[in-house]
Parts: structure tokens; C-alpha cells; sequence
């Protein structure tokens, strides 16, 4: 008899049909949900995208995280409200019992306590409407008042405040001049301005017709307006003069609201809403007959809202998401789903096994098993050729078509292998044994210690699953390991750091798992590559179950509602789904594809869609800033710029993304400056403390369960400097300084001054002396050569070589003032003397000059004239011997901060120079350079100096070599 339940739930395929026991869920809210009331008259979604319900304990403003409730203590004037109306400058206004007026603006209650241009408006009756005219004009009706308008320069005006007309339950404006007021009597055309009724008090009502106390009504066209009264709906056409009955089901059925969206018109009944549609001209479609429904609202993602009198409000989903209502599966915690053989459902509940047909009638499996009586929890059911094979927490049991048979050992899972051998995972490990080898073992207690010798892993295993390149997956309590096709034992996957995996999946070249506190991880090539968790829209990180759909979306489940993944791994989209889009829970157990259909195991019963319909296309978020605090004290946002001062540096700032089906499951990026990276969090506020001075903007982004980013919302905001820190008190702090030093210093230098200059006096006296003995002497040489020229005869060489002595002379004035002269002055001068010398000794000898490429030879400077007495020494003392070619060269190279001046000549040396200078005239050039020297390193760290060297070869002297050195 097991067999043959089991075979007859197998012959039916699962698809879709209208005689399904089925339903769309309904989310409830009450007072326990935050809301202030049970009673909601009315619902309202503002031009920001928060929806508003008003109840007869105030108002209740919901964002999609929570309701903020508001009473007489916020600023409200009245904790009973019947209505809303926005206006073009999004002021809120509240239709309220008590006739007192209030509005809500930029998170702000006002009544005439705090705007006394409301003054004139309160009463102590009803508002039943508001409206507003094209000259921003605001206009309301009150029950027992008239009608009254606030213009937009603040004037009030009253009208038909004589009881004339009778109670006024509402109005409209047509054509921005005429007001039609609707009556206890009827609809009436008037002039206000003129203060009279048209057409002598005409009213639109045909006779017999019931009153209109208490009516509710909206506009159908330019033309016809419905109304309401008690249990009828009419429309009126004001043009026509006709009036018809467009609903009317019993006296019973009393009407309480009329709502409309586009084509739809709802009518909110005692019992139940009806949907109408305007252009099929009938009723649609009756639904929540149980409930007093007071308002509708169609919200910007296409949800419906439906206000109760006594019973809370009801969301209901546009996703069309159905939940299984047969009895023992509705509302009862499912943990697995499994493909049958032959398109037929399994799912595990509990200790139970049951099948579901095409008509979504459950089939139970009652086994004769006194162990699965007493609770033995069903953990896998696996299906081969003939049997099916249950996993337990207690037995692995096999069902054949006329008997039953199981082993004494706990199972979490179960597997075939091409070589037709059972792989069992168990509390004690991985078992891996020939299938007939099970036959031997059955009904044995104690037959762990007889399997040990199948036993391939010691550690609690829970999961088998096999890819298509036919490795086998192996996941414990803490590990992974893989089983390739060859025989050489199993592989660890080291990576996922002791987290338990809950289910595989395979899609291209990759296999995915979904874990117990990692969000998605997938494998490629025996090695994680990525994973996809809450930080980049996953709904949580515990994923229970994981599912590959034929057009590569991945499905995955968690603790926290549905997901759905596309576009991997190039363009991954993560949208979310809970119980705002109609599942009966957020908690989901498990996921199975079935061709078009998606059914989900949860902790209350089945849901099943039509993935082709779910997936309807939603706007992001809408990003709003919210408030901003400064210093844990809230401050009024200027939309263009927020200055703070330095002391006020500790900034909150709170904000949100509108999605109102979206449950709080909304993920926000964020940065402070344009060039920063964005950080993420799910928190609705950011506190940034202690920040320094300087100009920022704050962005921000939201993404909800369509996976798409919303467009950014700014905050700019800028902390002063202190005022030490200005450029003004840093510049008077700076001049008082300078002059604080300055007066000290120049008592310091007046008690030095007369021993500073007469230093500086004797040093530049010095130096000038000896520059003026370089110069005698040197002129003095070079007129003795012009004499010998003029002696030999030769007026013309003697007339050149005056030229370049008189040139030379110039350069040498023009330096007279100065002690020192950058390289490029003077090697002019040192080249217009080697010149004159070559030329007076007929050119015995030759020279070069280099200067280093890496100097700059306008740049570095050296003492005015240091060169040439060792250049005249080479010549006059060095190039004495006659007969011979002489050669002389000057060098500048630049080494670590210091210029390096060397003068190399091929003479006759410097011993054998002074032996001669004995005998002729004593040169005074170097004892000059040495004194000049002395004078210019006074108070110098770093000391200029030279050396003169004999190059010697072969035992005789090769020439002079002199070094100088110039710090810089």
C-alpha cells in the first residue's frame, strides 16, 4: 500500500491550472506593528514618496522601515484625522473632526499656535475637503462653515457660511473660477468671488434622489463626479443634468470611500472593496469580504494598501505570489523540496513525506516505521530505478514497490554513483559502499561498527553533490572536500574558513555554494574565486538554499527573504524579495525550478510563482536626506551651503530610500568628498566626528530590491577654521611677531653693531687692498710687454695688445666692487689674459678651458680673480725654459656641493721654479691669494681652499697641478 500511494502521487506532472487551492498573501499591520490605530480612514502617498494613514489617534507616516507616529503633542491640531491634501509647495494638510487647521512641511507641524495666519481658518467643525487653485489659492470646506479660501499673501475669506446650502460634506474646483459645493441637498455651481450660487441655486440632483450627508466623492472627468451616500455610489454629470446609480449591492453593504488610480476605482465597502473599471464600465473583481475597508491606495510601485475600520491596514503585493492552502501544508514549516520522478513534487515536513498533484492536493506517505513515528526527522529523498530512499536522523530506509527495509544509521544525505555504489553522509562520517552491500546490512542495530570499513571521512558530513564533470562534492559541519574521478582520496577546500555549507549549485564552468554565514561562494577550478554577500545586496548572509533557473539566474534563499541573481559574474544584479512581495515569510528553507514556476519550501507552507510574471519592473529607491544634526542638536538644512564653526565638527546625518514594499531591506553607499571611495552600510544615519576644517559633500545612493542604484542626493556643508587659524589673525599674529623680534633683535644688533662693522669694515678693507695689489700688478706686467714691443719696433702688435689690456682692464673695473663673480665672468677675463700672454711670448705655449656640463656657470660664483695668479705663476715661472712647446688647462667640475678649479701645466715644476724665482723676482701672487682667501672664509663653515702639487715621471719633474675648491 506505501508503493502504491507513492506511484500514484508520481503519475501527475505539476503545472498551473485555475482549480488550484491557492491564495495571494495579505501582510497585516496593527498596533503591535506601530501603528497608532486599528481605525484607519484614510491612506496617502506624499510627492516624496512617503505613504501616510489617518487614524482617530493622528497620523501615522510610514518609510519603509517603520511607522512615525504623530499626535496632538507634535504639533498636530487634531488626533482625529479623516484625510490629506498636498500642495504645490508640499505642505500637507489634515482634514480633522475638531475644524482646527494644521499642516506638516520639512518635518515641521504648524497650527495657528505657531503660524498665526491660521487664525482665521479654525472652527469647531468638520474640514471635509481641500483643494487648490491655479493661483496657488488654498480652499476648504467645513461641515457646518461654508467655504473658506487662504490665499497665497496669507488673506482668508469666508463664503455660504448662512446655512443656506446645509452641510457641506465637499468641493471642487472647474475651470479655476467655479467652485461646485456638494450638499446635503445637492451639487451647486457657485461664483465665490461673487459670493452667490449660479443659476438661481440650481442643484444637480434629480428629485426623489437621496441626500448627500456625509458623501464622499471623486472627480471621474471635467465633466462627472461620483458620490457616495450610505450604500449607493452615483455619478453625477453636472453638464447633463442627470445623475445615475453606479453601485448598489444591499442595504447591508454600506459604502464608505471611493478612491481611484487611473482606470481603477475602488469601492470601499463594509464588506469588502470592489474593483471598478471605468473603461469596461463594471465591476472587476470583489476581495477582502471580511473586512470593513475604509480607503485604497495604489502606491508608486504598484502595491496596493488597503485601510480598515477596526482591523488594521493590509498590504497586498503586485508580485503574484501564490501560497499553497491545502489543509496540513498552509501555514506549516516546510524544509526541502526534490524533483520526483515522472514531474512530481516532494517535500519534506518534519517527520513527514507528503507529494503534491497537479491540483495541488497533498498526498501523505505513512510508513508502518515506529521510528519516524516517534519524530525521526526526514532529512533527503532520493530516487533510483526501483526504490526510494529516505534519509533520517535515525535510519536510511529503503522503500521498493511491495517492501520496506533501512539501516540503523543517522543519514543526512544520500547518493548514487556511476558505479552504482551508495555514498552516505552521516552524523559519523562519509560512507561509501556497493548497493547491494546495503542488503547484507539491513535492520542490524549496531551496524556502524560493521560499516567502518566503508567509512571514508571521519567528521559529520551533511551534503553530497555530484557536477557534471562528474566530481563529487562533500560538505561537513565546518569543511569541503572534493572527490575528482580518479581514485586518489578526497581533496580539502581550505578557503571557506569553518563555515557550514547548506546546498550546491552548478552553472557554466562553476559551482556555487550557498553557506551558513558567507552569502554565496563559487568555486572554479577546485578554487574560490568570489563571493556575493549583504555588502554587495545579498538579502543576509545565511543562505539556506541555492537553485539555477535555464536563462542563468541564480535563485537563492536565506534567513531574510528570496534572491535573484543575474548578469554573473560580469554584471551581477542582485534584486531581493520578502514578504512585501507576497511571500508568506521572510524565512525560506528551501528553492526548486520546475520550467517557468519557482517554488519555495518556507517556515509557513508553500509559495509558488510564475518567474516571467514576478520579475516586474521597479524604480530604485528614491534617496532623501532627512535631517542633519550638529553636535547632537538638530539644525534647519540649507539646500545650497551649511556653514558650521570649528567647534561645531561632530555631524549626524540621517537619511532614507524610499521603497515602501521594500521592508528596510536597503543597502547605501555613501562618500564625503567627490574624490573618496564609497563606503556601504545598511544603516539609516552617519555620524562623522571630530572633523577637521575644510569644505564637504556628502553623497549618498540607495539600492533596494530591483539591484539598481538610485540617482544621488547631496548635502554640502563646510566647518570654519578657528580664528587662529584665519589667514587675517595668522598675518596680525605674524606683524606682531616681526615686530616683537624685530625690536628684540635690533637691541641685540645695537649692542654688536659698532664691533659687526668695524669687522665687516676691516674684512672689505682688506680685500680690497689686496684686489688692488692684484691689479697693479698685474697692469704693471702687461705694460712691460707693451714697452718690449714697442722697443722691438712693432707699433701694430703693441697697438693690439694694448686693445685687449684695455679690455681687459674695463672687466676688471667693472669687478672692482665686487668679491665674487659667477664662472662665465670670469673665464672671460682668464681668456682675455691667457690671450695677451700667448700673444707677448709668440705663442710658446697653448691652452684650453672646460667647464662641466652639470654647471651652471651663471649660477655658481667664485672670488673675483682667483685663478689668474696661478695661471700667471704657470706662465711667467713654469714655461721658462726656451725651445720647448708648453701646454695649460683649467678646469671646472662640480663634486658634492663644492666647485673644483684645476689648473694643470706641463713646466718645469714648482722646486725648480723656486730655485729660479730666487734668482730673478720674488712673485707675490700666491702670498695675495692666500691672504684674499683668509679674509673671504671669515665665518664660514665651510672653508675654501687649494693645493699645488708637482707632477713628477721618470725621476724629473712633468709640470703643476693646482687644485682649488669653492663650497657653494
Amino acid at each position: 500500500m506505501i508503493f502504491r500511494s507513492i506511484f500514484f502521487c508520481l503519475l501527475f506532472g505539476l503545472g498551473f491550472n485555475k482549480a488550484w487551492s491557492q491564495e495571494r498573501n495579505y501582510l497585516t499591520f496593527n498596533e503591535e506593528d506601530g501603528l497608532p490605530s486599528s481605525t484607519i480612514y484614510s491612506i496617502f502617498q506624499d510627492s516624496k514618496g512617503y505613504i501616510w494613514f489617518a487614524t482617530d489617534q493622528g497620523v501615522s507616516r510610514y518609510d519603509g522601515y517603520q511607522f512615525n507616529n504623530y499626535t496632538i503633542s507634535d504639533g498636530l491640531s487634531d488626533s482625529e484625522v479623516f484625510n490629506f491634501f498636498e500642495d504645490s509647495s508640499t505642505r500637507i494638510w489634515f482634514y480633522t473632526l475638531n475644524g482646527k487647521v494644521s499642516y506638516y512641511l520639512d518635518g515641521s507641524f504648524y497650527n495657528s499656535q505657531n503660524d498665526s495666519t491660521l487664525l482665521g481658518l479654525d472652527s469647531n467643525s468638520m474640514i471635509t475637503s481641500v483643494f487648490e487653485d491655479n493661483s496657488k489659492n488654498i480652499w476648504m470646506t467645513v461641515y457646518n462653515y461654508g467655504l473658506l479660501k487662504y490665499s497665497h499673501d496669507e488673506i482668508i475669506e469666508r463664503y455660504f457660511q448662512d446655512d443656506s446650502l446645509g452641510h457641506i460634506s465637499g468641493a471642487f474646483l472647474q475651470n479655476n473660477d467655479s467652485v461646485y459645493l456638494i450638499a446635503g441637498s445637492g451639487i451647486f455651481p457657485t461664483v465665490p468671488n461673487l459670493k452667490k450660487i449660479t443659476e438661481n441655486k440650481k442643484k444637480f440632483l434629480p428629485p426623489g434622489s437621496a441626500d448627500l450627508y456625509n458623501s464622499k466623492f471623486i472627480r471621474i472627468s471635467e465633466e462627472k463626479v461620483w458620490i457616495t451616500n450610505k450604500e449607493r455610489v452615483y455619478e453625477c454629470s453636472y453638464k447633463e443634468d442627470t445623475l445615475s446609480v453606479i453601485f448598489h449591492k444591499s442595504e447591508k453593504i454600506h459604502v464608505n470611500n471611493i478612491c481611484k488610480f487611473d482606470d481603477e476605482v475602488w469601492i470601499c465597502t463594509s464588506h469588502g472593496t470592489y474593483e471598478y473599471s471605468i473603461q469596461r464600465k463594471k465591476i472587476l473583481k470583489n476581495i477582502l469580504m471580511e473586512q470593513n475597508i475604509s480607503s485604497v491606495l495604489k502606491d508608486s510601485e504598484g502595491n496596493y494598501w488597503f485601510g480598515t475600520l477596526g482591523n488594521g491596514l493590509l498590504f497586498h503585493s503586485v508580485n503574484r505570489i501564490y501560497t499553497v492552502k491545502e489543509k496540513g501544508v498552509y501555514n506549516q514549516k516546510i524544509t526541502t523540496l526534490i524533483n520526483g520522478i515522472d514531474s512530481s513534487l516532494w517535500f519534506i515536513k518534519s517527520n513527514k513525506i507528503e507529494c503534491l498533484n497537479s491540483n495541488l492536493n497533498v498526498k501523505t506517505l505513512n510508513f508502518n516505521d515506529k521510528m519516524l513515528e516517534k519524530g525521526n526527522g526526514v532529512n533527503r529523498i532520493r530516487f533510483d530505478k526501483k526504490n526510494i530512499w529516505l534519509a533520517t536522523n535515525i535510519l536510511l530506509i529503503r522503500i521498493a514497490e511491495f517492501s520496506q527495509s533501512s539501516l540503523f544509521i543517522s543519514t543526512k544525505d544520500i547518493f548514487f554513483d556511476d558505479s552504482d555504489r551508495l555514498w552516505i553522509a552521516s552524523a559519523k562520517g562519509l560512507y561509501i559502499l556497493p548497493k547491494e552491500e546495503f542488503n547484507n546490512l539491513k535492520n542490524r542495530i549496531g551496524i556502524v561498527d560493521q560499516m567502518e570499513i566503508y567509512r571514508v571521512l571521519k567528521q559529520r558530513t551533511n551534503k553530497i553533490f555530484k557536477e557534471s564533470r562528474n566530481n563529487i562534492y562533500i560538505a561537513t559541519e565546518s569543511e569541503v572536500y572534493i572527490k575528482g574521478n580518479d581514485e586518489r582520496g578526497l581533496k580539502l577546500l581550505p578557503q571557506l574558513n569553518g563555515v557550514k555549507v547548506n546546498r550546491f549549485a552548478e552553472f557554466g564552468n562553476r559551482i556555487f555554494l550557498s553557506t551558513q554565514g558567507l552569502g554565496v561562494v563559487s568555486i572554479l577550478k577546485d578554487e574560490i574565486k568570489d563571493s556575493i554577500n549583504s555588502s554587495k545586496g545579498l538579502s543576509s548572509n545565511v543562505c539556506t538554499a541555492i537553485a539555477i533557473d535555464n536563462d542563468s539566474t541564480i535563485w537563492v534563499t536565506t534567513n531574510k527573504g528570496l534572491n535573484r541573481i543575474s548578469g554573473y559574474p560580469d554584471n551581477v544584479k542582485i534584486e531581493t524579495f520578502g514578504t512585501f512581495d507576497g511571500l508568506s515569510t521572510n524565512v525560506i528553507n528551501d528553492v526548486l525550478i520546475r520550467n517557468d514556476t519557482v517554488w519555495l519550501a518556507t517556515d509557513k507552507g508553500l509559495n509558488f510563482f510564475n518567474k516571467n510574471d514576478f520579475l516586474s519592473k521597479k524604480s530604485p529607491p528614491k534617496m532623501l536626506i532627512e535631517s542633519m544634526n550638529v553636535d547632537g542638536r538638530p539644525i534647519k538644512i540649507n539646500k545650497s551651503e551649511n556653514l558650521f564653526s570649528y567647534d561645531q565638527n561632530d555631524i549626524s546625518i540621517s537619511y532614507v530610500g524610499l521603497s515602501p514594499s521594500s521592508g528596510g531591506n536597503i543597502l547605501y553607499r555613501y562618500k564625503l568628498s567627490d574624490n573618496s571611495p564609497w563606503k556601504f552600510t545598511r544603516n539609516r544615519s552617519i555620524n562623522f566626528s571630530a572633523l577637521s576644517p575644510g569644505d564637504y559633500t556628502f553623497t549618498i545612493a540607495a539600492k533596494g530590491k530591483t539591484g539598481d542604484w538610485s540617482s544621488s542626493n547631496s548635502l554640502r556643508f563646510k566647518i570654519l577654521k578657528p580664528y587662529w587659524q584665519t589667514y587675517i589673525f595668522i598675518l596680525f599674529v605674524g606683524l606682531f611677531a616681526v615686530i616683537i623680534i624685530g625690536f628684540i633683535v635690533k637691541r641685540i644688533l645695537n649692542n654688536q653693531k659698532l664691533k659687526g662693522l668695524q669687522e665687516q669694515r676691516v674684512i672689505t678693507s682688506e680685500l680690497r687692498s689686496l684686489k688692488a695689489q692684484i691689479s697693479p700688478h698685474f697692469i704693471f706686467n702687461a705694460l712691460n710687454s707693451i714697452q718690449g714691443e714697442l722697443l722691438k719696433k712693432q707699433p701694430e702688435i703693441a697697438l693690439s695688445y694694448l686693445g685687449k689690456l684695455g679690455k681687459l682692464m674695463r672687466e676688471v673695473l667693472d669687478q672692482s666692487d665686487r668679491l665674487f663673480v659667477d664662472i662665465s665672468q670670469e673665464v672671460s677675463i682668464l681668456t682675455n689674459y691667457l690671450e695677451m700672454e700667448k700673444f707677448k711670448t709668440g705663442h710658446k705655449f697653448d691652452y684650453i678651458i672646460n667647464v662641466s656640463p652639470d654647471i651652471d656657470i651663471h649660477k655658481l660664483k667664485v672670488p673675483s680673480m682667483i685663478i689668474q695668479p696661478f695661471v700667471e705663476n704657470s706662465i711667467w715661472h713654469g714655461f721658462s725654459e726656451p725651445g720647448k712647446s708648453y701646454e695649460l688647462s683649467v678646469n671646472f667640475d662640480y663634486e658634492q656641493e663644492d666647485l673644483i678649479i684645476t689648473i694643470k701645466d706641463n713646466g718645469i715644476g714648482v722646486e725648480k721654479a723656486k730655485q729660479m724665482t730666487k734668482k730673478s723676482h720674488n712673485s707675490k701672487g700666491l702670498n695675495m691669494v692666500l691672504e684674499r682667501l683668509d679674509a673671504l672664509n671669515y665665518k664660514r663653515e665651510r672653508k675654501m681652499r687649494f693645493r699645488i702639487e708637482e707632477i713628477t715621471g721618470k725621476g724629473s719633474s712633468n709640470g703643476t697641478i693646482v687644485e682649488i675648491i669653492v663650497p657653494q
